[in-house]
C-alpha cells in the first residue's frame, strides 16, 4: 500500500494500541456496569435482611401470644375440672345430708 516495512509495522504497532485502548474502555465500561449491579443487589439483600428480622421479631411474638393462649387453655381446664369437682361434691353432699334422712 506504499509503506515501507518500518512504516507499516509502526501504523501496525499504533492501530493495535488504539484497538486495545478502546477494547479497555469498553471492558471498564462493562466492570463500572457490573460493580452497579452488585451494589444494587447488595442494596436487595440488605433489604431481605432486614425483613427477614421483622418477621423473626413477629415470630417470636406470635411465639409470645401463642404461649400466652396455652397457658389459658389450661387455666380454662383447670376451672372447669375444680368447677365439675365441686359439683360433685355438692352432689354427693345433698345426698347424704339431705336425701337420704328425708328417704329414712
Amino acid at each position: 500500500n506504499g509503506f515501507e516495512k518500518k512504516q507499516a509495522l509502526v501504523l501496525a504497532m499504533a492501530i493495535d494500541e488504539t484497538v486495545e485502548d478502546r477494547l479497555e474502555r469498553v471492558v471498564e465500561h462493562f466492570d463500572a456496569r457490573f460493580d452497579g449491579i452488585d451494589a444494587q443487589l447488595k442494596g436487595i439483600d440488605l433489604q431481605f435482611n432486614g425483613i427477614n428480622a421483622q418477621l423473626k421479631g413477629f415470630d417470636s411474638e406470635l411465639k409470645g401470644i401463642n404461649a400466652k393462649l396455652d397457658s389459658r387453655k389450661y387455666h380454662i381446664v383447670v376451672i372447669i375440672a375444680s368447677f365439675f369437682a365441686a359439683l360433685t361434691a355438692i352432689g354427693g353432699a345433698t345426698y347424704v345430708y339431705v336425701i337420704q334422712p328425708l328417704l329414712g
